[in-house]
């Protein structure tokens, strides 16, 4: 019955940023936000329109509240073509080049991003207005994987970006805190433990989820990415249309998803259930554990 309503908004979407959610039922989860009235007003407007990624982020309604002046207000692109200029003299080719190459490309060929251009075409992509670079580089975790990131310390956006939201992450305590508040409501209720049943924990997590989070398409001039191609053996550019990881208002901007879905599993589903950033976490009894989970 709402589908004509998700319908009517994927018209109103730039065609970059509907083909970033175009795996997510934008108007069923704003209906859902509404019913809830979830306190984040913006956040289906966001899903039409993109979320903030560099410059001022509003805040949200769901976070502490921290006053920004305007007067700290700060332009991303002021100093940009000295930036770029400075950015391109210094770029190498480097170790990590083909492992870049392979995953921003899988960007480009998912819809996230545009196809990698040369400097020229760049300029007649973005119909010769003014963008700031952001570099691409790789880090390599405990377990083996490689994760790219972007440079927004570097680049500046990082310096160019405020924030009025004070966030604040569960930490790998939660299941103990989920279980505390169950042993609590039944001391409360006066009802004894169950003897005959167990606790199971079960995770979720979200892949390239910050991609999967429109940005704003004025903001995503803000930090157009830059890598060496090792086949052409020159850098290459790539406008992004979903957030990018290493940005810090893309942070902010992700985890008002994670704080809805958190909202949205436990008032209408009532499970135990958190999330830090795209990583979930649920406790259920035993003999229903798989249930649940299938629900979430």
């Amino acid at each position: 019955r709402w589908r004509s309503v998700t319908v009517r908004l994927r018209k109103m979407q730039k065609p970059t940023i509907r083909g970033v959610t175009k795996g997510r039922d934008i108007g069923l989860v704003t209906l859902l936000g509404l019913l809830l009235f979830w306190p984040d007003f913006r956040f289906g407007a966001d899903l039409v329109e993109g979320f903030p990624g560099v410059g001022h982020c509003e805040w949200s309604g769901i976070f502490a509240r921290s006053e920004v002046p305007p007067a700290e207000y700060r332009d991303v692109f002021e100093g940009a073509e000295e930036h770029n200029r400075s950015m391109l003299v210094n770029m190498r080719p480097g170790p990590d080049d083909e492992v870049i190459m392979e995953k921003s490309l899988k960007d480009s060929d998912r819809g996230f991003a545009t196809k990698p251009m040369g400097f020229q075409e760049l300029q007649e992509h973005l119909q010769e207005s003014k963008f700031r670079l952001i570099k691409r580089f790789v880090i390599t975790q405990a377990t083996g994987k490689q994760r790219i990131i972007d440079d927004a310390a570097a680049g500046g956006q990082s310096d160019a970006s405020t924030d009025e939201n004070v966030l604040q992450f569960c930490t790998a305590l939660q299941p103990a805190c989920h279980l505390e508040l169950l042993a609590g409501e039944f001391a409360r209720l006066g009802l004894s433990w169950p003897t005959n049943e167990g606790i199971v924990t079960a995770g979720e997590d979200w892949p390239d989820a910050y991609r999967y989070t429109p940005m704003r398409p004025e903001e995503a001039r803000g930090c157009v990415v830059t890598w060496w191609h090792p086949v052409l053996n020159k850098p290459v550019f790539q406008v992004y249309h979903g957030l990018l990881f290493g940005l810090p208002n893309a942070v902010t901007s992700f985890n008002r998803w994670s704080k809805l879905a958190e909202a949205l599993v436990r008032r209408l589903l009532a499970v135990l259930f958190s999330m830090y950033f795209d990583d979930g976490t649920m406790q259920d009894w035993a003999s229903t554990g798989s249930h649940s989970q299938g629900c979430v």
